[in-house]
């Protein structure tokens, strides 16, 4: 801490201390968000490549994706990501 206030000027450590109130506290929760997002979206891209190659007698050898639980995310808001389908 006294590295991080010997290079930061008090502006800047409020302007830090703003952006955390308004969006949170820095840490791995971004990282892990978009890391989550990726493999979810890894599974579809699998998914319809297996459709691609199945034929009518066969059916997709991959599964279809699961969305996983987060757990930054609370139980009433989870929901699958929207889609631009609509």
């Amino acid at each position: 801490m006294a590295q991080l206030l010997a290079q930061l000027s008090s502006y800047e450590l409020r302007e830090w201390m703003a952006y955390e109130a308004k969006n949170g506290p820095l840490d791995n929760r971004w990282r892990d968000r978009m890391m989550a997002e990726m493999h979810y979206f890894s599974q579809w891209n699998n998914f319809l490549v297996g459709a691609q190659c199945s034929t009518k007698d066969k059916k997709n050898p991959v599964p279809e994706p699961q969305f996983a639980k987060r757990p930054w995310v609370s139980e009433e808001s989870e929901a699958e990501p929207e889609t631009d389908d609509e």
